[in-house]
């Protein structure tokens, strides 16, 4: 009987409890075990998260565990045309593009976390990035220039060893995969918000209320919601709680993706080759739609895109 391997190094990965956290970590963890097969990753994820990726395929190597939820806090934004071209590392660039810019408490509050773990820094024996240098070579030369620690970008941190549009037969929890088989060549949009912010519910029937109308097929990816809106949407589409996103982004009948712009969607997005529709929300999300088409130019949080308009975008 062949002997159990031994296990030399042990990681602990605790991602922040959103899709645009987690899938990176586990990426980069599923990325540094097929380099070295005697990693033990111990994987903490939030109950709620822990029920949508115990399911997902990984290797023998990573173990879950589990922590109880946590509640995000709600941020809000205010609009501003004003351009600012003096920051180190970044363009010219629309005031209302940057998060965290109003005066309002939450934001303050965030700011102060934020700042909070940059004081953490001097501690570190290296600072990681989800991002590729190519894409933003000045901004990461001008953070080695003012930093006294080395800085790498790992991004995309995507598993681009596994074959993902020839994964085995899917089981029913992802049967979503075998309707997308089933769908034209590019005629299916994708629809993620992101896992923290949402729109508000007003927006979401003018969201739903016109893919109704639209005729478009779509896989809408709706934590919370998912019930409600079929009854909204009709049978053009799938409502979903949960999915592989690297999964339905690479399939063929994907022929575009409506996503809030977090960062790691929008790498994913962009390494897969599929058009954008931006909805962004909050944080960085404006910042990194800007240059993408966008469902509304106005990025202030109140203004209400209608159904008509949306309509005609999609």
């Amino acid at each position: 009987m062949e002997s159990p391997p031994t296990f030399f190094n042990h990681i602990l990965a605790m991602p922040s409890p959103a899709r645009g956290h987690i899938n990176p970590m586990m990426n980069l963890c599923k990325l540094l075990i097929s380099k070295n097969n005697n990693i033990l990753v111990t994987f903490i994820v939030t109950e709620e998260w822990l029920t949508f990726i115990s399911s997902e395929p990984k290797p023998d190597n990573i173990s879950f565990r589990s922590i109880p939820n946590v509640v995000p806090s709600e941020l809000i934004r205010e609009n501003g045309d004003e351009r600012i071209s003096y920051i180190p590392g970044i363009s010219s660039t629309r005031l209302a593009d940057f998060p965290l810019k109003d005066d309002s408490s939450r934001s303050k509050r965030m700011m102060q976390m934020t700042m909070k773990g940059f004081q953490w820094i001097h501690k570190a024996q290296y600072l990681l990035f989800t991002s590729i240098y190519e894409l933003e070579s000045q901004a990461i030369d001008t953070l080695k220039s003012k930093l006294p620690l080395p800085i790498y970008t790992i991004g995309p941190t995507i598993p681009y060893f596994i074959n993902l549009t020839n994964n085995p037969k899917p089981n029913t929890t992802n049967s979503y995969i075998e309707w997308l088989d089933s769908q034209p060549t590019g005629s299916v949009l994708y629809i993620a918000q992101g896992s923290f912010f949402s729109a508000s519910s007003e927006q979401i029937d003018e969201i739903a209320n016109a893919l109704c109308e639209s005729n478009v097929r779509f896989l809408w990816v709706a934590r919370g919601e998912a019930t409600r809106l079929k009854e909204i949407c009709g049978h053009m589409g799938l409502i979903l709680e949960w999915c592989n996103q690297l999964r339905v982004l690479s399939h063929s009948s994907i022929g575009g993706f409506w996503s809030h712009c977090g960062w790691n969607s929008t790498k994913d997005g962009v390494i897969y080759g599929v058009p954008l529709l931006t909805f962004p929300i909050n944080l960085d999300q404006p910042f990194n739609s800007k240059m993408m088409l966008r469902v509304k130019e106005d990025v202030k949080g109140d203004i209400l895109v209608k159904k008509c308009e949306i309509v005609k975008l999609v």
